[in-house]
């Protein structure tokens, strides 16, 4: 179905396939800029090879939903002989290659803490910017947003995801390609082009075999789901990729087993994706392994202590305008990696006009989170439904006073058993007999139909405060050896010691 032009070597997938145009795509500077983008933020502190990039995981995603888009239409393709059918599929596929390239390609760095960076000083407090606020040639135009979701999107707030969206429709520019198709598979507010509603109704109406033309948002639907949704190419990827670079084997997944499983269906003036009984265990070993995962890896209790300096350490840069702030052009967005952030800590910890004496200082926080790896100390952990979790802050901020820190973590539904909100309803289990209707997945598998997944929860931690925490953790011996360690004389002098030389 692809012509490839170039082959890389994965790990985890093995030779990946690349065509003339993604290879220019990759080539080209805002994708390349991903390969200083890390893929799990802080989470290296703790599991010290987890250092990939979102680079690596942006290649494996174009991949994966090669191998899903190949499977669910190869049925298809084998009772359609139709070449406008043929081309239709072949001109899908290729967009969602590129969707699956470039789906991360607007994130920040250190991870999702990049939204922190979205900020604006008013007043000495930080305000969050919206999508309308943003001053920038990145915005998309109003008429791609499907016109009653408008005014929610606009008011919304600044999200990497919008950086996508204007990063990709720079590069459909360049590498013509229909940017606002693609972006139609990664938004549901993004409503596709008038040439992708062409080829979305001409597979559409190829699957309505003898019947009448099909309106083509039900298989958008179910195309954005094998994108985003619970179980998706991105998700895909980054379990056994980030399973595999933490040192687990925790996303032990079974990808050609649920590739050879699945079909795509159409039944009802409705599209969905078909697996057979054998193949339920496989989705639910996936929903299971980004449960374990989050347990394991995301919300381990080292991170989030890690992730609480983080934020900190950010709020004080945006205050202080220490050369992190809202990219408001292209270029400004090249420049804004993970080794910006920590630069401009670097250069904070240096600084002679930063107040080096008093206790609790940033300077000893950035120190702290950059160069010794010592996490805060830990005195209370409890996981609450989420309904009860503002009252439990509050009674803690009661019981834990001073300069202790309460971090709140919000642990995701893994699988939403609502009919209508439930992006899993799009896959459905092949019936026991040819003539016998396929079936909800949640019916297959008492693992799904519990109540396992229903409840909202909140994991609470609270902290020692920074200062208490480096006494604790023998901070300050640590310290000795950074050039931080100046009199207020040499400050006052200008004198500082070099590293090599500390």
């Amino acid at each position: 179905m692809v012509d490839f032009k170039f082959f890389i070597n994965d790990p985890i997938h093995g030779s990946i396939g690349v065509t003339e145009k993604e290879k220019s795509i990759i080539d080209s500077a805002p994708f390349q800029r991903l390969r200083r983008i890390k893929q799990l933020g802080n989470v290296h502190l703790l599991f010290p090879t987890a250092t990939h990039t979102r680079f690596a995981h942006s290649i494996g995603v174009m991949h994966v939903i090669s191998e899903l888009s190949e499977s669910i239409f190869r049925s298809g393709l084998k009772r359609n002989p139709d070449e406008s059918f043929a081309g239709a599929v072949e001109e899908i596929h290729s967009l969602l290659r590129i969707a699956g390239l470039l789906h991360d390609v607007g994130h920040g760095p250190l991870s999702h803490h990049f939204e922190k960076c979205l900020q604006i000083v008013v007043g000495g407090e930080l305000k969050r910017l919206t999508f309308s606020d943003w001053k920038s040639d990145l915005k998309i135009p109003d008429a791609w947003i499907v016109e009653n979701k408008l005014p929610d999107f606009k008011g919304g707030k600044l999200e990497h995801e919008h950086f996508s969206f204007g990063v990709i429709k720079k590069l459909g520019e360049v590498f013509d390609f229909d940017a606002q198709a693609v972006c139609s598979f990664l938004c549901e507010e993004i409503k596709p082009s008038a040439d992708l509603v062409n080829t979305l109704s001409i597979v559409s109406s190829g699957y309505n075999e003898g019947g009448d033309a099909v309106f083509p948002e039900p298989l958008r639907r179910v195309l954005k789901s094998l994108l985003s949704g619970d179980i998706d190419a991105d998700r895909l990827d980054y379990l056994k990729r980030d399973s595999f670079f933490c040192g687990t084997d925790i996303a032990a997944i079974d990808l050609n087993h649920l590739l050879s499983s699945i079909d795509l269906k159409f039944g009802n003036e409705d599209f969905y994706i078909q697996i057979r009984r054998n193949a339920v265990p496989i989705i639910e070993n996936i929903l299971f392994s980004r449960k374990q995962m989050f347990n394991q890896i995301y919300h381990h209790r080292l991170n989030g202590s890690f992730d609480q300096m983080l934020s900190t350490v950010l709020e004080k840069l945006l205050k202080l305008k220490s050369g992190i702030g809202v990219p408001t052009s292209l270029n400004d967005f090249l420049l804004l990696t993970d080794e910006t952030v920590e630069s401009a800590v670097r250069n904070l910890i240096a600084d002679r006009n930063v107040d080096i004496e008093t206790p609790g200082r940033i300077i000893d926080m950035c120190a702290k989170f950059y160069s010794t790896r010592t996490p805060l100390v830990q005195i209370y952990d409890e996981t609450v439904k989420e309904k009860l979790s503002q009252d439990k802050v509050q009674t803690l901020k009661a019981e834990y006073p001073n300069d202790n820190i309460i971090h709140t973590i919000n642990l995701k539904k893994f699988y939403k058993r609502d009919a209508g909100q439930d992006s899993v309803n799009t896959i459905r289990v092949k019936g026991r007999r040819s003539e016998a209707p396929d079936e909800p997945l949640a019916k297959h598998s008492q693992v799904l139909g519990s109540n396992l997944w229903k409840d909202d929860l909140v994991r609470i931690v609270v902290f020692k405060g920074y200062a208490e925490s480096a006494r604790l953790r023998n901070l300050e011996s640590k310290l000795e050896i950074f050039p931080i360690q100046r009199t207020r004389e040499e400050a006052d002098r200008g004198a500082s010691v070099a590293p090599s030389e500390a």
